[in-house]
């Protein structure tokens, strides 16, 4: 059985995949937060400028000199790919951001006040499954004109709230039955200051595990929107941009392979982090036994009794 005296980040850790995992998101953070550093004009930089033009290399193949080749203006694609990296990561952190507040808003409200307050959240929550995210991104691209990333982060954030409040309201619906906050009750505290200090911090980490499932919702929408002709403004670098440039220049098969491959690595990172992260979280299955990790003891074999 798992040990209830092991924290969170132990029991994530304790499989090999979990591993791998964590550590991909963290290089992944780690490249995006450095990727002015890492690829730039500077003569100590591992990886040239991602925006600068030189037509003389123009559609090389991976090389020494471009590990991942160039494209049609001659740009390093290994220094676009990891400056890429700062467009997804910055499309799921506002969308986090989105989802975190109003899901654990609504699902609390919802959960705690009942009635018909909690019929409406409820009906809100069906009508926005509904919604494709990709067509209200195109929607909403329509509406502004503008090639903006913010745009994508919002309706991602606006539409994806619904899991973080369908696993707020559970943990809400189950403490407000217990003893303790019945006992609040009894005490005369104000419904406002049970929900907020004594409910509201138990209900917040069973939603943080959607949290890595949204961003990898994130980043497959933001890769996805230039292909679909929805192109980032300019001066922000996207592993999709990479991809619809490939379409001109079919032989460059470098430029359609390597910005894919980040993006598959990074969905799959976030996806396996979420699936480790809800079963190291979740209640319901920390007295699951691990079998991966169980070690049963052994039973001796018993010695047969000698003959008189």
């Amino acid at each position: 059985m798992r040990d209830p005296r092991v924290g969170v980040l132990g029991t994530l850790l304790r499989r090999r995949r979990s591993r791998i995992a964590f550590l991909g998101m963290v290089t992944i953070i780690v490249a995006a937060v450095f990727a002015h550093l890492l690829a730039s004009t500077s003569e100590y930089a591992p990886f040239a400028d991602p925006w600068t033009v030189h037509m003389n290399d123009a559609l090389q193949g991976p090389s020494w000199s471009h590990w991942l080749g160039t494209d049609h203006l001659g740009r390093d694609v290994a220094a676009r790919v990891l400056h890429g990296t700062r467009g997804a990561l910055g499309v799921a952190a506002v969308s986090i951001g989105l989802v975190l507040v109003i899901g654990l808003f609504f699902g609390a409200v919802g959960g705690f006040y009942g009635g018909q307050l909690d019929s409406l959240v409820s009906r809100a929550v069906e009508v926005l499954l509904s919604v494709p995210t990709i067509l209200a991104v195109l929607a909403m691209r329509g509406i502004t004109g503008e090639p903006r990333l913010l745009d994508v982060a919002i309706v991602i954030g606006l539409l994806r709230w619904t899991e973080v409040a369908r696993l707020t309201r559970a943990e809400v619906l189950r403490a407000r039955g217990t003893d303790w906050v019945l006992a609040a009750f009894a005490l005369g505290l104000p419904p406002r200051r049970i929900l907020v200090r004594h409910i509201l911090p138990d209900a917040i980490t069973p939603a943080i595990t959607a949290a890595p499932f949204v961003v990898a919702l994130a980043i497959t929408i933001e890769s996805t929107m230039p292909i679909l002709g929805v192109h980032p403004p300019p001066g922000v670098i996207s592993w999709g941009e990479i991809i619809a440039q490939a379409r001109a220049h079919r032989d460059a098969w470098w430029l359609a392979v390597f910005p894919g491959i980040a993006i598959c690595l990074a969905i799959g990172t976030f996806n396996v982090l979420g699936e480790s992260l809800r079963d190291a979280i979740d209640p319901h299955l920390r007295g699951v036994v691990d079998y991966d990790q169980a070690k049963l003891p052994q039973s001796k074999p018993q010695s047969k009794p000698r003959a008189a």
